[in-house]
């Protein structure tokens, strides 16, 4: 099982969150391969707890779809299933729009200011070869907006969405070329808002967001590549 081998985190409230948002992580990021093997015993002598935490947290990632725990066979990260990509990400796009159609009436010249800034930063990611730091600057535009939309439950069942969907974003972002275009993407849902132009900014949105089975195709014709 490879792991880390140096312990990065501080101590949050109990064992099992240290656990269970260490592990969720590696799983994310692909240090944790689908159908890569979890052993409770080594997570416990790497964290320096006892096996119940390991196992809350795993139980944790296993409601979540990231672990599945096979009888008799012990726990692994789960494998893609592309089906689940598909609804996630369409259900993802949806909720998305109606975060646009939550912050048209609402945005002002300082957001659109800070949407530009974020953007400016993503483009500097994207010229580098850290592919987690691309994926997490998307993700920081479109939480940007999120939280101007100001719905907690639209909030929650997207964080709980992109949870799973960050997982094939960092694969996406690894192999496609297609990335580049999110940039200007972005400037056009900003330039959208800024003129307080829904149906645009939501067309806007909707070719920003690659469905599941674009991926899907993208993956399948470039896998030996």
């Amino acid at each position: 099982m490879p792991i880390p081998q140096s312990v990065k985190f501080s101590p949050p409230a109990s064992a099992k969150l240290i656990v269970y948002s260490t592990v969720q992580e590696w799983i994310v990021k692909g240090i944790l391969e689908p159908g890569e093997k979890i052993i409770d015993t080594q997570l416990a002598e790497y964290f320096s707890v006892s096996r119940t935490p390991v196992r809350e947290a795993l139980q944790l990632l296993n409601k979540q779809g990231l672990v599945e725990v096979i009888p008799s066979n012990g726990t692994r990260v789960t494998e893609i299933d592309w089906e689940d990509v598909r609804q996630n990400y369409e259900a993802l796009k949806e909720l998305n729009c109606v975060v646009i159609r939550l912050v048209i009436d609402k945005i002002n010249s300082e957001h659109i200011k800070e949407l530009k800034r974020i953007n400016r930063e993503f483009a500097d990611a994207l010229e580098s070869s850290d592919i987690h730091k691309q994926s997490a600057y998307d993700k920081v535009f479109h939480n940007y907006l999120v939280h101007l939309a100001n719905n907690h439950y639209i909030a929650q069942y997207i964080e709980q969405l992109s949870i799973s969907a960050q997982r094939i974003e960092n694969l996406y972002f690894s192999i496609s070329p297609r990335r580049k275009e999110s940039f200007s993407e972005h400037e056009e849902i900003i330039n959208k808002l800024a003129l307080h132009d829904f149906y645009a900014a939501e067309k806007a949105i909707r070719k920003n967001w690659v469905t599941g089975t674009d991926m899907y195709k993208y993956f399948k014709e470039n896998k030996n590549a």
